[in-house]
């Protein structure tokens, strides 16, 4: 029953994609890059001067955002799957032990310790865990393993509330009034009561044949009263915050991971397999541009300077796009992929995939892509002429734009 899903991927992975033209002269200079013991899965967060990004390898580590010199590095016990959430005084992330830590930002000590019902993952491509969201006030929101969504204290880790959903929730949450929204693998979208975690709506996605449930993988992101997200049922959703209605849904050719991007009315989507980055009008899904690149895209684009966006994929590539026409007029690969990309793509760009009868086989080959390629499946971070980026490989980077 499982072999229509294998072929699907397959397809995707071995699809010819056209290769882009530089058309403006923007060029990509490494200005730092440090190396680490494990995979990155997440993103780096800017705070002030730092940058924070945690790892496989269990280390939450703290950089000095002009030199990657390394402030304090915290250690926990397993790897951290999570990104960085902070307030002023502490930073928060999740380890997969489903451990949540509180640390002093100035020291990098570890000040409390708040145990979920543990870790789960739903499947191989399960692979971020949710990022604590602090408000203005005293409490952190998140989603875990255990199917449950939490607040807790931000100063002791005390726990506040637990929600509890079908399924696994590993979103990030999204503050809005006081409301937490969040969604999780049970193809639900929650809005919870910020004070008591009371359900005020839960919208369902339709699935399709091969993920019934319609599992929601990823965050989502609201703007003028819409909730926007994607799923694995293929569909990109644009909910009404106040009630949960459904506005609209844009059916795309694969699942859709990445946290969508909202820019002057328009939305910005990179999908997964046959991958492809999308425009559309925000309000009416009408679709301004389409645009194929190499391998899968898991992290949210990014705006560049006012003309651009920033998209990263599984291939160790960045991406440059024009907002307005959808064209590649500019890329950066990873060091890992300059080195190694040979290896993995033919002279016309297409994916050599070898011998794939099961997937185990196709897990082991996207392992490949990750580790060799240095994948960037988390997204970015952009400040300025600035982008931040971790990789497969367990690299961090930062290079500069020059020509915007």
């Amino acid at each position: 029953m499982r072999t229509p899903v294998i072929i699907m991927l397959l397809f995707a992975v071995a699809a010819g994609l056209a290769s882009p033209a530089d058309a403006l002269e923007i060029t990509f200079e490494t200005v730092w890059r440090v190396q680490t013991d494990g995979p990155i899965y997440g993103k780096p967060v800017i705070d002030g001067e730092r940058v924070y990004i945690g790892g496989e390898d269990g280390k939450l580590r703290v950089l000095d955002k002009a030199t990657g010199d390394a402030e304090w590095v915290y250690e926990a016990a397993a790897g951290i799957g999570s990104g960085t959430g902070f307030d002023d005084m502490r930073a928060y992330v999740i380890s997969r032990d489903g451990l949540v830590h509180g640390i002093d930002k100035a020291t990098g000590e570890g000040l409390w310790t708040f145990a979920t019902g543990g870790e789960k993952q739903w499947d191989y491509w399960d692979i971020f865990l949710s990022t604590p969201v602090a408000d203005d006030q005293h409490w952190l929101y998140f989603g875990s393993g255990d199917h449950h969504v939490y607040s807790i204290n931000k100063r002791s880790g005390a726990l506040r509330w637990k929600f509890e959903t079908g399924a696994i929730v590993h979103g990030d949450a999204v503050l809005s009034g006081e409301k937490v929204i969040i969604g999780g693998f049970d193809g639900r979208m929650y809005a919870l009561d910020k004070a008591d975690g009371r359900k005020l709506w839960a919208f369902k996605t339709v699935g399709n044949a091969y993920f019934r449930a319609g599992e929601i993988p990823g965050s989502a992101a609201v703007a003028d009263g819409i909730v926007y997200f994607g799923s694995r049922d293929y569909n990109l959703y644009a909910v009404l915050e106040d009630t949960g209605t459904g506005a609209w849904n844009e059916r795309t050719p694969s699942w859709v991971v990445a946290k969508p991007l909202i820019v002057d009315g328009r939305l910005y989507v990179g999908i997964s397999d046959g991958p492809r980055i999308f425009s559309f009008d925000a309000k009416s899904s009408r679709e301004y541009w389409m645009t194929r690149i190499d391998l899968n895209v898991f992290g949210g684009a990014e705006p560049v300077g006012d003309e651009l966006i920033a998209v990263a994929s599984l291939d160790g590539r960045i991406n440059l796009l024009n907002r307005e026409t959808g064209e590649i007029v500019a890329h950066h690969d990873s060091q890992e992929a300059v080195e190694n990309r040979s290896k993995l793509f033919d002279v016309e760009g297409k994916v050599i995939t070898g011998t794939i009868e099961t997937f185990e086989d196709l897990f082991v080959l996207y392992d490949r892509y990750f580790a060799e390629l240095g994948g960037i499946a988390g997204g970015l971070a952009v400040e300025g002429d600035r982008i931040y980026y971790a990789t497969g490989a367990g690299s961090i980077v930062a290079v500069r734009l020059a020509g915007l």
